[in-house]
């Protein structure tokens, strides 16, 4: 990184960060923000800026309805058009983010966190698309660790003041090289294979130290098979730890399934992502499904309005697996519709090792 001998101060910097720590700046002095509204590290992510905004809004209402279970609520309709008043596509960003550069530097801040990494690797790319060269850029890098688990940090949505003036106070002024690096791990992220974002963790680990636990969470997402081959299939790391918080018998709210310990190593993808894919699960059309739902209150809080029950069938199916052509809810993420068509992606373990393939039982 190179030196810089322009004083930055929190007054006379852009600030590009996640909406959710925009408060916090402000109180902090920040004067020019550009609040980041959205959370890309579940759901699409598109390299055409049209097609990704239009995906993005689509996959939120999309959330907001399934775990609302009111669709004309006002909460869905107020929740998307704070969204669609947002920056939200890679366009509008770099569009904002070369205006700003004119009269000033902007600030991206981020965390070796999943969801950070990504926001800061979409602004690279955004900055690149609208020729904002990267001396105009600097990052604020916050790095907080969890105690007692390795190589994992606070997402920025959960630092103290105290915290984020440190990681103002380290500004990394980024050479080419380094933007240049995001920019394209966003590009791969967005509209390619999941085989070749692992591959591009090799390539970039000297810039992201943290790049190859960053691919580890985004692997806990597909289902995986063992190097020994057959026709079955395990549940992704996600889903299988989100149906195991059910048992047979016992009903449970999504309030009471996101309060467990296990959404410690699914913070990226959110309460609200989190309660619209146990409802999908439940609405799986199956003459023996998987989970039960059943209705509480209509005026309960969001996410204990519905409670959920597993059944035999959604035991069998975390500690058996499945075959290609069961039918599974998709997951979303990045340029990838994971348990989709009949060769889905999945995830080869061999021993500490893994890899992405195509599954194809008829190659076995």
């Amino acid at each position: 990184m190179s030196d810089n001998n322009e004083v930055d101060t929190f007054q006379n910097v852009a600030h590009l960060a996640p909406s959710s720590i925009v408060d916090r700046l402000e109180e902090l002095g920040a004067e020019h923000l550009i609040p980041f509204p959205d959370v890309l590290s579940h759901g699409p992510a598109r390299i055409d800026p049209k097609a990704h905004r239009a995906d993005r809004l689509a996959y939120w209402r999309s959330l907001y309805e399934d775990a609302a279970d009111h669709p004309a609520d006002e909460v869905v309709s107020d929740a998307v058009r704070s969204l669609e008043d947002g920056y939200l596509s890679p366009e509008q960003v770099g569009s904002v983010v070369k205006h700003h550069a004119a009269e000033r530097r902007i600030v991206i801040w981020t965390s070796p966190t999943f969801q950070d990494r990504l926001l800061l690797w979409m602004t690279f790319h955004a900055a690149r698309e609208a020729d904002v060269p990267a001396e105009r850029l600097a990052t604020a890098e916050p790095q907080i660790s969890v105690p007692d688990i390795e190589d994992r940090y606070f997402p920025l949505r959960d630092l103290e003041i105290d915290e984020l003036v440190e990681g103002f106070d380290a500004l990394i002024y980024p050479e080419p090289i380094y933007t240049q690096a995001g920019a394209d791990l966003w590009e791969t992220f967005a509209s390619a294979s999941p085989r070749q974002f692992a591959i591009s963790v090799a390539h970039t680990e000297k810039f992201f130290p943290e790049i190859a636990t960053l691919a580890e969470h985004y692997g806990w997402m597909f289902p995986s098979v063992d190097d020994q081959g057959g026709s079955s299939i395990q549940l992704s790391d996600f889903d299988a730890r989100l149906l195991g918080q059910l048992e047979e018998g016992g009903w449970k709210t999504p309030f009471e399934i996101l309060g467990g310990e296990w959404i410690e190593d699914f913070d990226f993808v959110g309460d609200l992502a989190i309660a619209a894919r146990l409802h999908r699960w439940a609405g799986l059309e199956s003459e023996e499904p998987c989970l039960e739902v059943r209705d509480t209150a209509d005026d309960a809080p969001l996410f204990e309005r519905r409670e959920y029950r597993l059944t035999g069938r959604g035991e069998a199916l975390i500690s058996e697996g499945f075959e290609v052509g069961t039918d599974v809810p998709v997951f979303q993420i990045g340029d990838t519709r994971v348990y989709a068509g009949p060769t889905p992606w999945v995830r080869v373990v061999e021993d500490e090792h893994w890899w992405f393939e195509r599954f194809d039982p008829e190659d076995d």
